[in-house]
């Protein structure tokens, strides 16, 4: 998280009683500092962060009080993104800025926050810019204790080239889980016995509200973690101990999670099977960046370039986690036509998303997940 707090070095003051700028991106900005939610929380606001306004409506929007325990960085995209908002709240901030994070809520969820931040009294001014502005809904209450701002967030930079990138041929890999069940140390199963077969060349939605399991079980199919009861197949044989990576690409809604390289051209290279890394650097709109460290550029390129080096590993499955994240129309549309493209070569796609407009555009199955079970 970005402060901007105006205080020199020789003054004092405690997390409780700052009155500053706060910025929050995609990224959402965890101090890094704390081993569970609730120290998380203090180190944000002080020992007094529930009696701030909104900070506990927020946390309400999911059921918090089974998560005070967990390590920030175990938890969805979408619990990060509540925390973050909690631990931007519970610092007493007279301005908060919010680029893009909410694109990683679900619609119910994202309402409940926008009506958290509209009746939020200590905040002089909110404002949140967002390039899926025109999908969320359009009768949003008017603000009634401060001054919140939407601002449709524009690129600058070209668009992805769906046309340029070159498809590769994928072997067709079948995958089948039976009664997998999942849960952390000392918690209770984010998982509860799933049953489901994912066809090759396949693209599949896995929907479901933040928290359901979304994330957990793409990292169980990743060879992340390990199924705590049943088991996943792969062509029908058990993969239990595959070394992650091996079946499927996994693009991390956090790109930051797996950029490691020094400069663009290298981040690319490392995962493709080939000394040529041209043509995925163009199609994705990364040309004259090659020489760039990859934490240096903004967020949406950051996306991107993770997203050029996952389909450069060349895997038979892919999953895409939010992989619109603070892109354009234009390139929300070519993205999905690279998709459709690589699908008709025979990879297979689980894409999670709460974009609705990528939702539309794409040719999927969709898996419901709730409660840590497929209901449809």
């Amino acid at each position: 998280m970005r402060e901007y707090t105006g205080f020199g070095p020789d003054e004092q003051t405690s997390p409780s009683t700052r009155r500053h700028l706060v910025g929050l991106d995609s990224a959402n900005f965890l101090s890094g500092l704390a081993l569970d939610v609730a120290s998380e929380l203090k180190v944000q606001g002080g020992d007094g962060w529930q009696e701030v306004d909104g900070v506990e409506a927020l946390l309400s929007c999911v059921d918090f009080t089974l998560l005070m325990e967990r390590n920030p960085y175990t938890l969805s995209g979408g619990e990060q993104t509540l925390l973050a908002l909690a631990g931007a709240l519970a610092g007493m901030p007279t301005a908060l800025a919010i680029d893009s994070a909410l694109e990683q809520l679900n619609p119910i969820t994202r309402r409940q926050v926008l009506g958290v931040l509209q009746q939020q009294r200590g905040c002089e001014k909110i404002v949140v810019a967002d390039n899926r502005l025109d999908e969320y809904p359009s009768d949003i209450p008017m603000p009634l204790d401060n001054e919140l701002a939407l601002v449709l967030d524009h690129q600058d930079r070209k668009c992805i080239e769906a046309d340029k990138y070159l498809p590769y041929f994928a072997k067709p890999v079948e995958i089948s889980l039976k009664n997998t069940q999942y849960h952390y140390k000392g918690g209770s199963n984010v998982l509860n016995g799933v049953n489901l077969n994912l066809e090759p060349g396949k693209i599949y939605l896995l929907k479901g509200p933040n928290g359901a399991g979304k994330t957990t079980l793409s990292k169980l199919l990743a060879g992340i973690y390990q199924p705590t009861e049943g088991e996943i197949l792969v062509n029908g044989k058990a993969s239990r101990g595959q070394t992650p990576g091996s079946t499927f690409a996994y693009h991390f809604q956090d790109p930051a999670l797996q950029l490691f390289s020094t400069n663009v051209r290298s981040e690319v290279l490392s995962s493709a099977p080939t000394d040529d890394v041209s043509v995925p650097i163009q199609a994705f709109g990364l040309s004259g960046l090659e020489g760039d460290h990859p934490l240096d550029l903004p967020f949406t390129l950051q996306k991107r370039l993770a997203l050029a080096a996952t389909l450069a590993m060349q895997r038979p499955w892919v999953i895409l986690d939010e992989p619109t994240l603070g892109q354009d129309v234009d390139s929300v549309r070519a993205t999905v036509e690279i998709i459709h493209q690589q699908a008709s070569r025979g990879t297979g796609f689980l894409v999670i998303t709460h974009s609705e407009r990528l939702m539309e555009m794409l040719d999927s199955q969709v898996i419901e997940l709730a409660d840590g079970v497929i209901t449809e």
